[in-house]
């Protein structure tokens, strides 16, 4: 281990100290968790670091990712470890989207939080997941089977409805076939929104994130 990993190592043992001690002294409620307001009490006590626009903003974006729930102290400081030693994926603009080798948040968090509320990067796929193959398993169970038949059901409705099948496939038939897909497809995330959204009003609760993220995706479609 060379000299200047090992003074990281000692840099970063004393940084997680100092913001252990930071939790601890902002856990008012003293449940080991922190959670959006105990954050930024935190984050205010480095006011020459952070502006009050970036504490309600990371506030914000640490509320939605949780759902409004806390984390453990011990969740957050391996986060903040994390942050420091490993190597952040950017792309051509260096644009920061996720850790290299790390497979879920180290908080827990989703990535619908922070795609919706900011408009931030929607993450990078790689080569072997962008590399998708046509497969096809024989059907074995009764379950199986009418599970085949519905799909082939539904696809051969659709490609009569588009007249995909009558004549040559022109732009005017590919057209039609997206833009009929495309607005089937937008339905069940503005479906599932206004799920959300109805439940969100009748618990008077706060919905955390969702809704805004199946309205993307009805977008999106």
């Amino acid at each position: 281990v060379s000299s200047k990993e090992e003074a990281l190592a000692l840099a970063t043992a004393k940084v997680i100290r100092e913001i252990k001690a930071d939790l601890v002294k902002a856990d008012v409620n003293n449940d080991g968790k922190i959670d959006s307001e105990e954050l930024k009490a935190v984050l205010r006590n480095y006011s020459d670091v952070f502006t009050d626009k970036d504490i309600v903003e990371i506030g914000e974006l640490f509320y939605v990712g949780k759902a409004g729930s806390g984390v453990p102290h011990n969740d957050f400081l391996r986060a903040v470890s994390n942050v420091m030693y490993d190597k952040a994926e950017l792309d051509e603009g260096g644009v920061n989207h996720r850790k290299i080798g790390s497979s879920s948040h180290p908080l827990g968090l989703g990535k619908c939080g922070t795609e919706y509320s900011f408009g931030k990067s929607r993450g990078v796929y790689t080569e072997d997941e962008l590399d998708v193959k046509l497969t096809h398993v024989p059907p074995k169970t009764n379950a199986d089977k009418i599970a085949l038949a519905a799909v082939g059901v539904v696809r051969f409705l659709f490609d009569g409805v588009s007249l995909w099948n009558f004549g040559e496939i022109t732009q005017a038939k590919v057209l039609r076939r997206v833009i009929f897909l495309e607005t089937i497809a937008a339905i069940p995330g503005f479906v599932a929104a206004m799920v959300r959204h109805f439940q969100s009003v009748r618990t008077f609760s706060r919905d955390g994130g969702m809704l805004n993220m199946f309205l993307d995706e009805a977008n999106n479609e």
